[in-house]
């Protein structure tokens, strides 16, 4: 009787069969954000075969970018998957039209765009998960936390597609906006001796505070790639003024201070439940995508005590801390 309630178990907890589940990355393994939204999709699917494909767009020129395409795309054809996943905006914008034609369910995650640009009507069998970073609460929280009635803010973005898609919803574009009593600069750059430079003499041009948006497609005047880690570490070492994150890989006692971010962790956990309930047989179409729009906050304890800030004391037990 044992072992036939074994094998029941088995049945109950495992699906029918094992699908092959393509995850197809706009960037790279080392990547943080693809790291830990992966890590979410195999938490989930961890009863189903799971193969990576990256274009790695973070790092190799633009107009290798349809080379990367058209590698990722021969690889995927051959692994011949029951369902694809796709990280992000380039990836999508890459292979969405050789991907309608496969006919096989999609979910994608990491979009920053809105439904209507990205044509989901040329596909038989989509949904997914639309990412907004959340810029707008955690510009507004750093009045409280800074204990400034009207602070400069600096945002430093790169000039990735997702850094442009952020802009857009940040201000429509424009180069300074106001948030209440807030007045942000926001600057777009791939040059780090620009970033450098921006960064050192915030104080001087009387920013109380900076916003490291993404810093992952910089390059330095040899036309060589800046390590993210490495610009990361000089913000840390070099920053006149107090500097905060959008996502959470960007918080940590060599990064930022900390700040309310998106948790890639749990972006990758929403898109493979989505596919999850296809694969258990409920069709794509009757499954909406949605908007992640849900954070946390994340904070360095030796970021926040070098720059002697104190965090508000209605979010005691609601911070998760790197160190």
């Amino acid at each position: 009787m044992s072992r036939f309630l074994l094998l029941l178990c088995s049945f109950l907890l495992f699906p029918a069969f094992a699908a092959k589940i393509a995850i197809l990355e706009s960037y790279h393994a080392e990547y943080a954000w693809d790291h830990q939204y992966v890590q979410g999709i195999k938490d989930v699917l961890i009863a189903h075969q799971l193969t990576r494909f990256q274009l790695d767009t973070k790092r190799i020129q633009p107009q290798d970018h349809e080379k990367a395409a058209d590698r990722v795309w021969n690889e995927l054809a051959s692994y011949d998957p029951d369902l694809v996943l796709v990280g992000d905006d380039n990836a999508f914008r890459l292979l969405s039209t050789r991907l309608s034609s496969l006919h096989v369910p999609v979910v994608f995650l990491g979009l920053n765009g809105i439904p209507r640009d990205y044509e989901l009507e040329r596909f038989s069998a989509i949904t997914g998960v639309f990412e907004r970073p959340l810029l707008k609460r955690s510009v507004l929280f750093l009045s409280t936390l800074l204990r400034r009635e009207a602070p400069n803010i600096l945002v430093l973005f790169d000039a990735s597609t997702t850094a442009t898609v952020s802009h857009y919803h940040l201000s429509r574009m424009e180069p300074s906006t106001k948030m209440g009593n807030i007045h942000i600069d926001i600057h777009l750059d791939n040059r780090s001796d620009t970033w450098r430079e921006k960064v050192s003499s915030a104080k001087d041009k009387g920013y109380d505070a900076i916003i490291v948006g993404l810093y992952h497609t910089l390059m330095e005047i040899d036309g060589s790639y800046t390590e993210p880690d490495e610009m990361l570490a000089w913000i840390h070492d070099h920053a006149s003024v107090p500097h905060f994150g959008f996502w959470d890989f960007s918080i940590g006692p060599q990064g930022n201070i900390g700040g309310y971010v998106l948790d890639a962790y749990t972006h990758g956990q929403t898109a493979a439940s989505m596919a999850e309930r296809i694969l258990n047989g409920i069709p794509a179409s009757s499954i909406y995508p949605v908007i992640d729009d849900s954070g946390r906050f994340v904070f360095s304890r030796s970021g926040l005590q070098k720059w002697q800030l104190k965090v508000p004391e209605k979010l005691d037990g609601k911070i998760d801390w790197v160190d």
